[in-house]
């Protein structure tokens, strides 16, 4: 029983740190722009077909793909945030929800259309670990070691350079931060185009883990706002342990009752944070 409960919350925490890497680059937007963007399911599936793309048509390692990732979401995080989210910046809230549900709607449609609704995922490094009685799947292992260089870059660039500072500095107080000369319109484009590359990369990892169509970005979606919400808004540190967290639950869940329930019970977990610690774990009040 030991090692089945070992397992569990190894699978948990694994296949939780991606949730949680997702749910930095909504966390990021959130938090600074007070924008909830209804298209981060789809901006993650962006990563999850690039990196199917380019194993399985141009025989390109998901390793490679991992970092071309990268500029992508800089690419689609730019544009989307130029044309897109800058002309609604500081509108009511229902202006964002709208203007992002509608991106979401145009986006799944699309890829709809181009790559069908067939379930798909990377076979790819199949073998497994064995650490003691537990087995972990390579796979897992790669994306998570992915997860922690991204989060430690992350954490580098908020707390050693200047944008970093001035990200930081928004989420605080944006009047102070503006008063002190930062540059709002250029941390607001860097904020959105690094919480873009956050989810691009993440739709990467979840090619290698997960099987994917279009219909999961709203799954995918829903649980970045859960982890957001238990992690606390505008904590990146939060977003990490929120996803852990989900995971977990979502593994005790699909190991011991269903995985029918593990959307049920994810979606508990938020109903709990909401009406027990609606700030999420560190404290940050919700907008």
């Amino acid at each position: 029983m030991l090692t089945l409960i070992l397992q569990v919350v190894a699978n948990g925490v694994l296949i939780g740190s991606i949730y949680g890497l997702a749910a930095l680059g909504l966390t990021l937007v959130w938090g600074i722009m007070d924008v909830v963007n209804l298209a981060h399911g789809e901006f993650i599936l962006i990563g999850a077909y690039l990196c199917y793309w380019l194993f399985v048509g141009w025989g390109v390692s998901p390793l490679l793909a991992f970092a071309l990732a990268i500029p992508v979401g800089v690419l689609v995080g730019a544009v989307t945030h130029l044309l897109l989210i800058r002309p609604v910046v500081g509108k009511p809230a229902l202006t964002t929800l709208l203007l992002t549900f509608g991106l979401s709607i145009s986006l799944n449609n699309l890829m709809l259309n181009v790559f069908s609704p067939d379930v798909r995922m990377i076979r790819w490094a199949q073998q497994s670990v064995f650490v003691g009685p537990l087995v972990l799947p390579s796979t897992r292992l790669i994306a998570f070691g992915v997860v922690l260089l991204m989060t430690a870059a992350l954490y580098l660039f908020l707390e050693r350079t200047y944008p970093g500072r001035g990200i930081r500095a928004l989420m605080q107080d944006a009047e102070a931060a503006a008063v002190l000369g930062v540059n709002i319109h250029r941390i607001l484009l860097l904020a959105f185009v690094i919480g873009t590359i956050f989810a691009v990369v993440a739709g990467a990892l979840v090619s290698v883990v997960l099987p994917f169509d279009p219909a999961i970005a709203t799954p995918l979606g829903i649980t970045a706002f859960v982890v957001v919400v238990v992690g606390g808004l505008g904590r990146p540190l939060g977003a990490m342990l929120g996803g852990v967290l989900v995971g977990l639950v979502e593994s005790f869940t699909g190991t011991f009752i269903s995985q029918a329930y593990a959307p049920a019970t994810v979606s508990f977990l938020l109903i709990l944070f909401l009406l027990v610690r609606p700030a999420g774990l560190f404290g940050t009040t919700l907008r």
